[in-house]
Order: structure tokens, then C-alpha cells, then sequence
């Protein structure tokens, strides 16, 4: 399949701040990325269960459960295990980062960000599961 018929990679941004989920979709709908969000942690899971996603941007702090919960709840579902899940939060203590790594992100990013990072950050997670899926 050529470049052009590629269906667009989905990523699902969960933050219930909606001014970053407005920067951070408008930057990857930019690039090209097909781009859902939530405000909470259930309705988090509901759409990762329900679109499976390629890539998840995960806050922990959630005003119904923190990203922790929600990052074990992806990692113990089936259809929702094998998504690449990046953090990002403004817990920068090594444990916090450590915790994150424990329960199954991919990826940690601290707050306040650059959104070039950011999507670099993106990118190379997208590539490292294409890379890992061919394999396969």
C-alpha cells in the first residue's frame, strides 16, 4: 500500500485540560494523525476499547482515576495491551517515572513540554511498533 492509501495512524490523547488536548490535537491533526480525545479516565477506556488506537497520550492525574490505574487497566485487556502508551504529567520524581515504566507505558514525559518533543517522542514509539509488528 502506498504512502497516499495509508489509512492515518490514530492517536488518542486522555487530559482532562482541554486547552492541551486543543494544542496537542491541532499539532497532530497537522501531521496527519487522526486525533480522539477524553476528559477522564472511563471515557479514556471506552474509547481505546472501542477504536484501539495506535498510540495513547496519557495524563496521570485524572479526575476519575489516576493514569496508573487507567495505563493497568490497557495493559490487562486483550484488545487494548499491545498500544503504545506515552505519559505525560508533571510528576518528574524518579519514582514517579519508575512507577509509569512499572505499570506498562512505553513512554514518560514531564510537563511542561515542548510539542516538537513531544511528537518526536510520538513518532519514534509509532515507528518502533511498526518495526516490531513486521517482525511478527
Amino acid at each position: 500500500m502506498d504512502k497516499l492509501h495509508e489509512p492515518k495512524q490514530k492517536i488518542l490523547v486522555i487530559d482532562d485540560d482541554p486547552d492541551i488536548r486543543d494544542i496537542i490535537s491541532t499539532t497532530l491533526e497537522a501531521r496527519g494523525y487522526e486525533v480522539l480525545t477524553a476528559a477522564t479516565g472511563n471515557d479514556g477506556l471506552k474509547v481505546a476499547k472501542s477504536t484501539v488506537p495506535d498510540l495513547i497520550l496519557l495524563d496521570i492525574m485524572l479526575p476519575d482515576m489516576n493514569g496508573y490505574e487507567l495505563c493497568t487497566q490497557l495493559r490487562s485487556l486483550k484488545v487494548t495491551s499491545e498500544i503504545s502508551v506515552v505519559m505525560m504529567t508533571a510528576a518528574d520524581q524518579p519514582s514517579d517515572v519508575v512507577r509509569g515504566f512499572v505499570v506498562g507505558t512505553d513512554e514518560y514525559v514531564t510537563k511542561p513540554f515542548g510539542i516538537e518533543e513531544l511528537v518526536a517522542r510520538i513518532n519514534a514509539q509509532l515507528r518502533r511498533r511498526k518495526i516490531t509488528r513486521s517482525k511478527v
